[in-house]
């Protein structure tokens, strides 16, 4: 009774170990730099025009301001914080498409623990 139960067993066993053995890993460093970039892909498409109309914004309190020192401080506030913004969606593109070039070749593991060293040290350099 128990030699058939082993039979039956090993039989019902056998294709689970066998798609187990060609079992690959899902998360592939190519996976993870397409989701990357489809990420960076979304931001860059709701933040370029989000950019666009700040510059035109920053322009309008510009010609707004004839002259007056608050109107004039309040547009330059406003197009230092559209540069800064203009700076980081460009510089974000920019990572990820260097990080994709550089770190293509990694397994995913190894691209992990990269990216998990580089955030430890952002958080913890102080």
């Amino acid at each position: 009774m128990q030699s058939r139960m082993l039979l039956v067993a090993i039989a019902l066993g056998a294709p689970v170990v066998a798609s187990a053995a060609t079992f690959s890993d899902p998360l592939v460093s190519k996976a993870i730099l397409e989701i990357l970039r489809g990420f960076i892909r979304g931001v860059m498409y709701v933040g370029t025009p989000a950019l666009v109309v700040l510059i035109v914004w920053t322009g309008f309190l510009f010609v707004a301001a004839r002259g007056s020192s608050e109107g004039l401080t309040k547009a330059k506030k406003m197009a230092l914080t559209t540069l800064i913004g203009s700076v980081l969606l460009l510089g974000l593109w920019a990572l990820v498409t260097l990080a994709g070039n550089t770190f293509g070749g990694l397994s995913a593991a190894a691209l992990l623990l990269v990216l998990g060293a580089f955030f430890a040290y952002v958080l913890f350099k102080g």
